[in-house]
């Protein structure tokens, strides 16, 4: 025994007692297992969990980045889609109406050839009109002179005859 007294007197030597060193072993254990369990455990979980929504946010926020990227350029495709069928569509418009204004214009040429060839169609039939009257208010004339000039010697006959001639002749005029 004398040795475990040497090493008891040898720890004592620099204030070491084993019983309150035992003790505080025990203590700190305890201590440790205890913040282990109820503090470093829990703070390290919510650590964790805060990790995990932070790196979640993060892709969310990545996909809503591709999401709004993948937007713009639809919006893009779709507005120069727009642009190029109102181009279209107000060119065919042009075209449209500038066939609309020669039709128009054709139609109203066409119907004043039809209006001036009917003109001219009614001058006709009233001047042949006029011509035939003419000439038989010609022959009535040279048919009256012709009594006037020789009263006394025209037969019916022959006042048929002088009204014949004279409008076959007005005919070849």
């Amino acid at each position: 025994m004398a040795s475990g007294a040497e090493s008891l007197s040898f720890f004592q030597k620099f204030g070491i007692e084993w019983d309150m060193l035992l003790s505080q072993a025990i203590m700190f254990t305890l201590l440790a297992l205890i913040l282990y369990r109820f503090v470093f455990r829990p703070v390290s979980k919510a650590a964790d969990e805060r990790r995990v929504k932070i790196e979640q946010g993060l892709a969310d926020a990545e996909a809503a980045r591709e999401k709004l990227q993948a937007c713009e350029r639809e919006c893009t495709r779709k507005i120069s889609a727009a642009a190029t069928e109102a181009a279209s569509i107000i060119a065919k418009t042009k075209d449209d109406a500038k066939a609309m204004i020669e039709n128009a214009a054709q139609e109203a040429s066409k119907k004043a050839s039809e209006i001036a060839e009917r003109a001219r169609l009614d001058i006709e039939n009233d001047r042949l009109k006029m011509k035939d009257e003419l000439k038989g208010e010609i022959a009535a004339l040279v048919v009256k002179t012709a009594e006037a000039v020789f009263a006394d010697s025209i037969t019916p006959e022959l006042k048929s005859k002088i009204a014949d001639s004279a409008v076959s002749k007005l005919k070849e005029m």
